[in-house]
């Protein structure tokens, strides 16, 4: 992005906050749910209290390519009530959902990550503490005049 070698990105508000040659618009927040085995007995929940859910075990991915945005996630989990001295961190999501199948402990995961998978269940964590801000981010630097025009569709669109 900064270097203007692509136009446009989608990411969490925290990966781009405090870099000045970077603008962004909101696009929406999405709040938390937990990856659990089917065979748990969280499965049979829709939602659940960060209270109710403290003693698991989390298990979380170590997106290195995403680092300030994952403390912020570690930082409202515990603001949310987890004991997040414990998490273990693996290298890929898809590691996290497995071990989640398992019953190695909970994944927590954006909502929007939910997709249909036989080995998990999803249960959203009830809590606002626990979100993420999606934004469109471009280089103010850039020359690109469909940016302007993609910013302005995405203003439109309901998130």
């Amino acid at each position: 992005m900064i270097n203007c070698k692509l136009d446009v990105l989608f990411d969490e508000k925290s990966e781009t906050d405090d870099i000045p040659s970077l603008e962004s618009i909101f696009l929406f927040r999405d709040y938390a749910a937990v990856a659990v085995s089917k065979l748990s007995y969280l499965a049979k929940y829709e939602k659940a209290t960060p209270e109710f859910l403290k003693t698991e075990k989390i298990i979380m991915s170590n997106n290195k390519s995403a680092s300030i945005s994952l403390k912020k996630i570690v930082e409202r989990l515990g603001d949310a009530g987890f004991d997040m001295e414990n998490a273990r961190l693996v290298d890929e999501y898809e590691t996290t959902v497995a071990m989640a199948a398992t019953g190695l402990g909970i994944a927590p995961i954006p909502r929007l990550f939910k997709v249909k998978n036989n080995s998990v269940t999803y249960v959203d964590i009830d809590s606002d503490k626990v979100y993420q801000d999606f934004v469109l981010t471009w280089s103010k630097y850039n020359t690109n005049q469909n940016i302007i025009k993609f910013k302005e569709y995405c203003e439109q669109l309901k998130w």
